[in-house]
């Protein structure tokens, strides 16, 4: 005889039963299920769980949990630089990283190249060839903090 399993049951919402990633919510006395972008959200795993507000003709009427492909992508832009406080500010065309990541990660460079800008010396009156970096390739990459190294140097500048 195989081993009897017992599947975990949902709770009960009013007259319904909500999915894993919605939660029991109560609208004038009338319960319903809301949907949630949590971690046992309706996204797969490379996924970006976002509520979409809807309309519709009667009260309740919460987001409903849509699901987008990450978007991470090289983007032109236009951006004022000014590399330092003797340089005239300029206005220049760059690839930058941009777009939609899941939960955790952002949207980072993979590659990038360095080119050389002219600016004027406002200081000097000379021109000068700075360099600005221009992003090649992006992705969503892990985001990782390590708030301790700032610190510890703000305070020996500090100390």
């Amino acid at each position: 005889m195989p081993p009897i399993t017992m599947t975990p049951t949902r709770p009960r919402c009013g007259s319904q039963t909500c999915l894993p990633h919605q939660t029991c919510e109560t609208f004038m006395s009338e319960k319903y299920c809301a949907d949630t972008c949590n971690a046992n959200g309706p996204c797969k795993q490379k996924q970006i769980c976002q509520l979409k507000t809807v309309q519709c003709v009667r009260a309740p009427c919460p987001p409903l949990a849509e699901c987008l492909g990450e978007s991470c992508k090289v983007s032109k832009i236009q951006r004022l630089e000014q590399p330092n406080n003797c340089t005239r500010a300029r206005t220049l065309k760059l690839k930058t990283c941009s777009g939609l990541c899941r939960s955790g990660h952002s949207c980072k460079p993979k590659s990038h190249r360095e080119r050389l800008y002219n600016f004027r010396n406002t200081c000097t009156g000379k021109k000068e060839k700075l360099p600005v970096i221009l992003h090649k390739k992006c992705s969503c990459q892990e985001d990782t903090v390590d708030s301790q190294k700032p610190m510890n140097g703000m305070m020996d500048m500090m100390g």
